[in-house]
């Protein structure tokens, strides 16, 4: 299917988190489930496609008004490969050091015209595209597929902003819920325990269809950034040091 501007995801589809590199920062805006498709399936060609910004700011960051036209300018690049027929999946973007750069993988050697590079044009930005040989999409696993610390926090943001935006009072105590999945009654079980000896509540558990075993847990806290970050750090241990796999939280706004 053709590919789509990230801007016309829903931001719950994306995962944004940085990490250092060179002394500066390296945002990124992943697209997980192309990620995993191209992980997962043949798209031997890595395609790149990078925008020099005009005046970043001291840590190589778009401005504002410069931002809306990054995104205003992949739109449009992205709007000239989808009346393609050409297989091209988007893993997401970076921002790094003044540029703006955009990661795909293709079926096809030259999926969006002649290489092994050129440049494509919008009305604001030229995009410096190349291809590169990356059947075992190095890049993805190592850049756009985040760790379990970058989804978890990333995570957390999102869902501190839904509660802020809903002029929600963090520092108010209410019951935070998580969920979390275990391949056998007996990882579950001793998740149990570990949380119940913490205080957590544990609801009773849930057999799914692929026979792992689902269960919420809540404690009673506030929805602040620091709690909220101590709170899943801990749900997140438990669950990684009894084979299970943390899959969130969510609250309701405090009254």
């Amino acid at each position: 299917m053709p590919p789509r501007a990230l801007g016309r995801l829903h931001p719950d589809d994306l995962i944004r988190y940085s990490r250092p590199l060179n002394g500066k920062e390296l945002y990124i805006t992943s697209n997980p489930g192309a990620a995993r498709h191209i992980l997962t399936g043949k798209y031997p060609t890595r395609v790149t496609c990078v925008a020099f910004m005009r005046s970043p700011d001291t840590d190589g960051l778009p401005m504002d008004s410069e931002a809306i036209a990054l995104n205003e300018s992949e739109e449009q690049l992205l709007s000239k490969f989808a009346g393609t027929t050409n297989q091209l999946l988007n893993a997401g973007r970076l921002t790094y050091d003044g540029h703006r750069v955009l990661v795909f993988h293709s079926e096809l050697q030259q999926p969006v015209g002649p290489g092994p590079a050129m440049t494509l044009k919008t009305l604001q930005y030229e995009w410096h595209t190349y291809y590169d040989h990356d059947p075992e999409a190095i890049f993805v696993q190592a850049i756009m597929v985040p760790t379990a610390l970058e989804a978890r926090r990333a995570y957390d943001r999102r869902q501190i902003m839904h509660l802020e935006e809903a002029d929600d009072d963090t520092a108010i105590p209410r019951t935070i819920n998580f969920h979390a999945s275990f391949p056998s009654p007996a990882d579950m079980a001793a998740a149990v325990a570990i949380l119940n000896d913490s205080k957590f509540r544990c609801d009773p558990p849930t057999m799914q269809r692929d026979r792992t075993w689902t269960f919420a847990f809540s404690y009673d806290a506030s929805a602040d950034p620091e709690t909220i970050d101590r709170l899943t750090a801990y749900a997140q241990s438990v669950c990684t040091q009894c084979l299970g796999t943390y899959e969130g939280w969510e609250c309701s706004t405090a009254k």
